[in-house]
C-alpha cells in the first residue's frame, strides 16, 4: 500500500478527483481530504462536499497527517503549503490502484507527491 498526497486549489477540484477515485474502485475509507476552512463552514451550518475537517490554526493539518502515518517533518511541510481555500487529499492505495490514483489526481490538477 502506498499513499499519494495532492494539494488542490479548491474543493471542487478535490471533489472531482474523489468522485473519479471512488468510481475506479478506491474505498472511501482510504480517502483523507483535509481543508483549513472546513471547520468554519460547519460552524456556520453549511455542509461541504468533503467528509473530514481540521481547524484553521497552524499545526492542525500536520497533526491530522501524522495521525495517518505521515512523517512529522513531511506533515509540517504540508501544513505550511496548504493555503486558504486549498484542499489536501491523501489517498491510501493498494498496489493495483497506485498508478490509477496518481493519474486521476494529476488529471484533476493536483500538486502531487507519491510516498
Amino acid at each position: 500500500m502506498s499513499t499519494t498526497i495532492g494539494i488542490f486549489d479548491d474543493a471542487s477540484e478535490a471533489q472531482e478527483a474523489i468522485d473519479r477515485l471512488v468510481r475506479e474502485g478506491v474505498d472511501e475509507r482510504d480517502l483523507h481530504p483535509i481543508s483549513r476552512e472546513r471547520v468554519e463552514r460547519s460552524r456556520q451550518g453549511l455542509r461541504g462536499p468533503l467528509p473530514h475537517a481540521v481547524g484553521s490554526d497552524k499545526g492542525v493539518v500536520a497533526a491530522e497527517l501524522t495521525r495517518h502515518g505521515i512523517d512529522p517533518k513531511e506533515a509540517e511541510f504540508y501544513d505550511e503549503e496548504l493555503e486558504d481555500g486549498a484542499v489536501l487529499l491523501a489517498v491510501e492505495a493498494s498496489d493495483g490502484l497506485e498508478e490509477t490514483v496518481f493519474s486521476i489526481m494529476r488529471d484533476a490538477s493536483a500538486t502531487l507527491r507519491k510516498r
